[in-house]
This record gives structure tokens, sequence and C-alpha cells, in this order.
């Protein structure tokens, strides 16, 4: 998608629809997506004189809980009034650590460990705004544990897209379907798109809910369902 941006920038299209398992609901507003990767340094030593060394390991999961409690305490940002009636599930930015690696053997202090911080924000957040708020916090933890040092390298930041009233390819899976909109809590090409396009629909069959599992599939019914839908689309668009 980003070569596609990049090779044609004046491209503008009146509407896309992004596949991805929604239940056959059309996802007319969705989250964004952020990544970064802490790293805590402390000083290695030999595991049998643990009071010359600093364990990054325990720095670390210091951080873990500080962010933990943090991030249960402060739901950064909020969805609008027009777009807070069971959009977004939960309704609200969302964070997680979903990866830690640390240490290079079991009788040395580890001087340095490493995790991985994703959040998915909410369309109102600004462009930012949660990895200023997760710098913020670090900053606050280093205060109470000055023997380590923190840094923060951030990989991902991208913006939500939000809907700006219904939109003629919304209104015309309405008539196709009798299915209620939603908000997309998961990442996707949509927010890149809504760049480039007036309307952007995520939409398609299955349910994300049972995706990344041994329970993951997709209804006969929903693909036939869905097959239909777009062959009435691109009749219509021809």
């Amino acid at each position: 998608m980003e070569q596609l941006l990049k090779a044609l920038p004046e491209l503008r299209v009146k509407a896309a629809i992004v596949s991805e398992p929604t239940s056959l609901r059309p996802g007319v507003a969705g989250k964004g997506y952020g990544l970064a990767r802490v790293t805590v340094e402390g000083r290695e030593a030999h595991s049998a004189f643990p009071q010359q060394g600093v364990s990054a390991i325990y720095g670390a999961a210091r951080l873990i809980v500080w962010l933990e409690r943090e991030f249960a305490q402060d739901a950064v940002g909020s969805v609008t009034e027009d777009e807070r009636p069971g959009l977004f599930d939960p309704p609200r930015t969302t964070w997680n650590i979903g990866t830690i690696t640390g240490g290079s053997a079991k009788n040395i202090i580890p001087g340095e460990c490493s995790f991985l911080v994703e959040w998915r924000p909410v369309p109102d957040d600004q462009a930012g705004a949660v990895a200023q708020r997760l710098k913020d916090l670090v900053a606050d933890f280093e205060q109470t544990m000055p023997d380590v040092r923190v840094s923060i390298a951030l990989l991902r930041d991208e913006a939500g897209f939000a809907r700006s009233g219904q939109g003629a390819l919304e209104t015309r899976l309405a008539k196709l379907l009798d299915s209620a909109p939603m908000g997309i809590s998961f990442g996707s090409e949509a927010s890149r798109l809504a760049s480039i396009a007036d309307e952007v629909i995520v939409m398609g069959p299955g349910d994300m809910r049972t995706a990344h599992s041994d329970r993951e599939c997709v209804a006969v019914a929903e693909l036939e369902q869905w097959t239909a839908v777009l062959r009435k689309l691109l009749g219509a668009a021809s």
C-alpha cells in the first residue's frame, strides 16, 4: 500500500473497501496503530556478586508494572459523542506489552532487557499524543530508579480513520445487508486508504475475535453472501 501511494501521489478514489473479517458489518471508523521498543539498560556482573551489577530485567519488570498501572488509570483519548454509541469495543485507546527479551546467561546479572509496547488509538487522539504519553510515563519512572537507563524506539505511529457522515457506499451496503455499522479496533489498510478515498469501509466475512487462534474460520454462507454483495457493487459501478 505504501508503495502504491508513493507511486501515485495524485490518486483519488470515491470509495474503497478493505476486506477484513467483520461478520459482514460495515466498519466505518477504525483505531490507529502504534508500536515502540522500550529498552532498559542496567549493568552486567557475575551473579555471585549481585551488588556489582544492576539488573535490567528487574528494571524492566518494575517498569512494566508501572506502565500497567498507569495504562489502567489513564484511558488516553475518547471517541466523539457522535461515534460513542457502540462503534468501538472498548471505546478507548488500548495498550499491550506483547513480547519481552533480555539477559545473556543464567549466571550473569542482565545488562539489557527490551519489550514491545503497542497501542491502538481512537481516531480522536492527536497524532503522536499516545507516543508522547509513553515517553512521559517512562521519564517519570526513571526518577524512581536512577540506576537504569531507558530508551524508546518508535517503530510505528499510524492514526485511525473516522466517518464523516454516511456516504454512498455505506448507504448502498445498508440496502444490500441488514447489518449495523461498527468501529474497527484491529489494524488494516483503511487508515492509509483514508488519505486518498472519500469513503472507506472495512468489511468482510468471518469474525476477528476468532482470528489468530485454532478457532479461526469463515462460514461458507457468509462467504457466499459477501461474494454476491461484491458482484452487485461491481455491477452497479460498471
